[in-house]
């Protein structure tokens, strides 16, 4: 700016001189050029009075009709005492700006050990109210909705003795935790995992239980983790065609275990081929992925469900 406004000045400046030339040259034209060396006539001016000295003149001085009066003296103005400041009072302090333009506290991930070997995991994402999120485990992708405060808490499973947690906010901040959980070799736990529409149902049968018994735990019976002696299951997923999990637990001494998939055929399962992701815990021993695939009947036989039986737990695990 400073370089602009000097090219301005400048460009004024040489503009002005030109006009001036101009009117210089002209002013002849016009009686108006200056002559050197001649005497300045003031024959023709009238209302002039000479003064010889400026202090012995009147009071004012008249020049071609001008009257140019003497300035009076002020008067001195009294002196007056400045009134003391009233005390002011505290200043109103502004509110916190509220709805979306409140800064949100900083999001947390915290881990505790729980009951069966399992995780008490908790969410506090303020700026992520309502939010769907995955948490990450050893592969497991385990899908939770926060609440409109941005929390969520809940049991997740374990899947290793010193078990890490990770997970993904919608604003793409990313929050970890690790837990150790050292009783993770008291139990057995298979994960059954899958993408899209509720396919599967993961039934056990503890003690020999009968369909819909005592000692059936399934999905609508799904028992609780401080039940001495008996297994407990874990189900999680939000929308149809997203992820899904369901994790049965049971005291590593448990005998008389069946376990099986059961996938109802429907008019979304009919004629498809599904398939499934199996995870094992035995013992605190991780064992590798295995997938599990199933025909289903056409879409002519509707009735009944396919029920895909899952290997027992190893003989030298499984007993008293």
């Amino acid at each position: 700016m400073k370089a602009l406004h000097k090219i301005t000045m400048a460009t004024v400046t040489v503009a002005l001189a030109g006009l001036m030339g101009h009117v210089m040259q002209n002013a002849s034209h016009f009686g108006l050029a200056s002559r050197q060396g001649a005497a300045f006539d003031v024959a023709g001016l009238t209302n002039v009075r000479p003064v010889a000295n400026i202090a012995e003149g009147t009071a004012g001085i008249e020049v071609t009709g001008v009257r140019m009066g003497a300035v009076a003296e002020l008067p001195a103005l009294p002196r007056r005492a400045v009134a003391a400041d009233a005390a002011i009072g505290p200043l109103p302090q502004a509110e916190a700006p509220s709805g979306g333009f409140a800064r949100c506290a900083a999001p947390a991930l915290k881990l505790a050990p729980a009951a069966g070997a399992s995780v008490l995991l908790s969410i506090a994402a303020p700026c992520a109210a309502d939010g769907a999120v995955e948490i990450r485990h050893e592969g497991l992708a385990i899908p939770v909705q926060l609440d409109a405060a941005g929390d969520w808490s809940g049991l997740v499973p374990a899947l290793a003795p010193n078990a890490g947690y990770s997970l993904e906010l919608p604003d793409g901040q990313t929050l970890a935790a690790t837990v150790a959980v050292p009783e993770l070799d008291t139990v057995n736990r298979v994960v059954v995992g899958w993408t899209g529409a509720p396919a599967f149902l993961l039934n056990a049968f503890e003690r020999g239980a009968s369909w819909g018994g005592a000692g059936h735990v399934r999905a609508a019976a799904p028992g609780v983790p401080a039940a001495p002696g008996s297994g407990w299951l874990l189900s999680y997923g939000l929308a149809e065609d997203g992820p899904h999990l369901q994790v049965y637990t049971a005291p590593a001494g448990l005998t008389g275990l069946a376990l099986d998939l059961e996938a109802p055929v429907s008019e979304v399962t009919c004629g498809t081929d599904l398939r499934a992701a199996m995870r094992r815990v035995i013992a605190g021993r991780s064992e590798a992925p295995a997938e599990i695939a199933v025909a289903m009947p056409g879409c002519d036989d509707r009735l009944g469900d396919v029920v895909v039986p899952l290997p027992d737990l190893p003989v030298s695990v499984a007993t008293n």
